[in-house]
């Protein structure tokens, strides 16, 4: 149910937000909203001074959730 659940509301999501620290299955969720054509966004958390390369893909990766709100509502 839980698997129904999430690829249903990614399915109806305008946006996905990764927040970190985040697991494997946050990781291919978010691939998968973008893969759909969503966009996606990444919250580093404030440990992060580097970041994986492929985190790319997303329209904007972000260090503070002032900064995600900025640019959700820039959308």
């Amino acid at each position: 149910h839980v698997f129904d659940f999430d690829h249903r509301e990614l399915k109806r999501a305008e946006a996905v937000v990764l927040v970190t620290p985040a697991g494997k299955s946050a990781h291919l969720e978010l691939g998968v909203a973008i893969g759909m054509g969503k966009l996606g966004y990444i919250l580093l958390d404030s440990d992060s001074d580097r970041w994986d390369v492929m985190y790319r893909f997303a329209e904007k990766v972000v260090t503070t959730v002032e900064d995600l709100v900025k640019e959700l509502g820039a959308q």
